[in-house]
C-alpha cells in the first residue's frame, strides 16, 4: 500500500474515531440532563416545600436537635456516617475513589430534612454531590473508562446544578473549575454544557425558577469604585479563610469534647435552634436564599444576627 493510501485510511479512521466519540458523548450528556433534569427537578420542589411547612408552622424549628440525630442516623444505617461530602466527589474527579451510589439519596433525604427543621443550609453542595453520585454511577452503568467516568461525574454536577439554579453556563464552568483550582477541564466543556441546558430545560418545564436579583444602582466603573471593590475582594477573602479555620476548629473542638456522634449531633442542633430563638426570625435558617434581596435592599444589616446577641 502506498504511502499516500496509508495516510488516507489513517486520517478517515482518526476523523471515523471523532464522529463517534462526539456522537457518543452527545448521547451521555443527553442522558445525563434527563436524569439530572428530573432528579434535580423533584429536588427543587421538594426544598420549597420543606421551606413553607416550616415557615407556615415554626414548631419545625424545635425538631433542629431531633433533626441532626436523625440525619446522622440516616448515614449510619446506610454504613457511610464518614462520607466525605463534597471533597469525596473532587477526590472522584482527581484520581480513582469511588462514589457510593446511594450517596445521592443520602444527600437528597438529608437536605430535606435540615430544610424542614431550619438547619443553616444550602444547596450548592448538595446539588454537587448529588450530581457527581448519579453522574459516576451513570458511568459505571455504561462501563466507562476512568478518564470518561471523570467527565460523566462533572457533566453530573453540572446538569444537576443547573436544574436547581436555572444557570447552565455558569454550573458548567464552575464544575469545570472547582475540581482543580487554576486547572480547567476543557474536553469536559460541550458535554456539562449540553447536559446542563437540557437539565435546565426540564426544570423550567417543572415549573422550577431561576434566581434573579434585583439591583439597582450599579457604582460607576472610576478610580474610587475600583479601589472599593479591591479592598472588598481582600475582606471577603480574609472573611471567607476565616470561616473555613472556624468550621475546622469548631468541628475538632466538638469532637474532642463530645466523641460520640449523636450527642454532639443533639448539642450543635441545640446550638443552632437557641441562636434561632435570639435572632427572632429565620433569617439565619435554611438556605438564606430569600434574604439576599433584603440584604440588597438594605432592609436587613449582615451584622443584625451578632448586634441581638451581643445585646
Amino acid at each position: 500500500m502506498s504511502t499516500k493510501k496509508q495516510k488516507l485510511f489513517h486520517k478517515i479512521d482518526h476523523n471515523l474515531t471523532r464522529a463517534y466519540t462526539t456522537a457518543k458523548w452527545i448521547v451521555f450528556s443527553i442522558l445525563t440532563g434527563i436524569l439530572m433534569g428530573t432528579v434535580g427537578s423533584l429536588f427543587y420542589h421538594s426544598i420549597g416545600l420543606m421551606t413553607t411547612l416550616r415557615s407556615k408552622y415554626p414548631y419545625f424549628l424545635a425538631l433542629l436537635p431531633i433533626g441532626a440525630i436523625l440525619t446522622y442516623l440516616l448515614y449510619l444505617l446506610a454504613h457511610d456516617e464518614n462520607d466525605g461530602g463534597t471533597n469525596l466527589i473532587l477526590s472522584a474527579i482527581q484520581s480513582h475513589d469511588h462514589i457510593p451510589g446511594r450517596m445521592s439519596v443520602l444527600v437528597f433525604l438529608s437536605t430535606l430534612i435540615s430544610h424542614l427543621v431550619g438547619a443553616s443550609v444550602g444547596r450548592e453542595g448538595a446539588a454537587l454531590q448529588i450530581g457527581g453520585s448519579l453522574g459516576g454511577y451513570l458511568g459505571k452503568c455504561l462501563k466507562l473508562d476512568e478518564t470518561e467516568k471523570k467527565t460523566m461525574i462533572m457533566c453530573g454536577m453540572s446538569a444537576a446544578f443547573s436544574a436547581l439554579f436555572g444557570t447552565p453556563m455558569a454550573a458548567s464552568i464552575f464544575s469545570m473549575e472547582v475540581v482543580s483550582v487554576g486547572i480547567m477541564h476543557y474536553a469536559a466543556l460541550v458535554p456539562c454544557v449540553l447536559a446542563s441546558y437540557i437539565a435546565s430545560e426540564i426544570s423550567h418545564a417543572s415549573g422550577g425558577e431561576s434566581l434573579h436579583f434585583s439591583i439597582q444602582n450599579i457604582p460607576a466603573l472610576d478610580p474610587a469604585g475600583i479601589f472599593y471593590t479591591f479592598i472588598l475582594a481582600i475582606a471577603f477573602g480574609l472573611v471567607s479563610m476565616l470561616f473555613c479555620i472556624c468550621l475546622h476548629g469548631f468541628e475538632e473542638f466538638f469532637r474532642h469534647i463530645l466523641p460520640s456522634p449523636i450527642k454532639r449531633a443533639f448539642v450543635c442542633g441545640s446550638l443552632v435552634l437557641v441562636c434561632t430563638l435570639i435572632s427572632g426570625s429565620q433569617t439565619y435558617n435554611g438556605s438564606g436564599v430569600d434574604s439576599l434581596d433584603a440584604f440588597l435592599a438594605g432592609e436587613v444589616l449582615p451584622w443584625q444576627f451578632l448586634v441581638k446577641i451581643l445585646f
